[in-house]
């Protein structure tokens, strides 16, 4: 397979530039926007990824005449930040808060979805139950392999390290040990990010504590989710139990709900061997709730 780029001057006009959030740190965003686009997707990446990993999803919303709009959050790809850090949860949320008001801004109030992956799909959803009104003002959810508990339970002893230095160095980079074949199967992909330097490899004591935090509170208050959602999880996910995908989807408030379990896909669906199913999924549904024309 060929690593996909994203979609031409000719099919799409592309802008980029920095916002900043509520703490003045500066966020690297970019918007792909074809001829008389009818609605806008903002697309949220996960832990350690970066906005330019998503030209595949990209590209097809733009044929689909949706526009794109990416960021790379705090922490991440070229946004400020320390490196795969986040002293509060809540800081993605105040990221989120920023891109969304220059989306929408941008866009000039065109309908809005957000298609989240991973830490990006966690992210979403605490937003959506916290400060998002159950979603409202969002036409729809696409989540992929949401990250709402870790597949396989980290060692006890790794744990007990990750509270102790919480309290006396929450900030300190540590490896995460994943390996790209976690990722995805495509060996084009697992190269191509082997050689992204963008990609982050470390995490932080922090950054756990906080994301567990984040995944109990998303799990404990799914019912105040509203908002029209499909969720997408990958069935041979390294990293993200896909079972509490279901779970979630099972507990949310939303009326119109579909979660779709694509057995034998790892992780990164979007990116993954077989990816235009999960993508063509993906955009379908979005544009199935979109307004017909601009």
């Amino acid at each position: 397979m060929v690593v996909p780029s994203f979609p031409e001057p000719s099919v799409a006009r592309h802008e980029e530039g920095f916002v900043k959030s509520r703490d003045h740190l500066r966020l690297f965003w970019q918007r792909f926007t074809p001829p008389t686009p009818r609605a806008t997707v903002a697309v949220l990446h996960g832990y350690c990824d970066h906005s330019g990993r998503y030209a595949g999803l990209t590209r097809a919303l733009c044929a689909a005449g949706l526009e794109a709009a990416l960021v790379d959050f705090r922490g991440h790809g070229q946004s400020d930040g320390r490196r795969a850090h986040v002293d509060l949860f809540g800081d993605y949320l105040d990221d989120l808060d920023a891109f969304l008001a220059q989306v929408r801004s941008a866009s000039g109030g065109r309908p809005l979805f957000v298609a989240a992956h991973s830490q990006g799909a966690l992210v979403a959803a605490l937003w959506a139950v916290t400060r998002g009104r159950g979603g409202e003002g969002v036409r729809g959810f696409v989540l992929s392999s949401p990250y709402l508990r870790l597949a396989i339970a980290p060692p006890f002893y790794k744990v007990a390290a990750a509270r102790l230095l919480d309290r006396v160095l929450p900030w300190l980079p540590m490896q995460t040990g994943l390996r790209v074949e976690v990722l995805t199967s495509d060996p084009e992909m697992q190269a191509w990010t082997a050689g992204d330097r963008l990609y982050g490899h470390v995490a932080t004591p922090r950054w756990f504590r906080e994301s567990q935090r984040a995944q109990a509170e998303v799990l404990r208050r799914a019912a105040e989710f509203r908002a029209p959602v499909l969720v997408l999880a990958a069935g041979a996910d390294a990293i993200a139990d896909p079972r509490v995908a279901e779970e979630f989807t099972a507990r949310a408030g939303s009326a119109d709900k579909t979660f779709q379990r694509l057995e034998g896909m790892m992780h990164e669906v979007w990116n993954e061997a077989g990816r235009d199913l999960p993508i063509s999924r993906a955009v379908q549904w979005i544009a199935a709730r979109a307004p017909a024309e601009a």
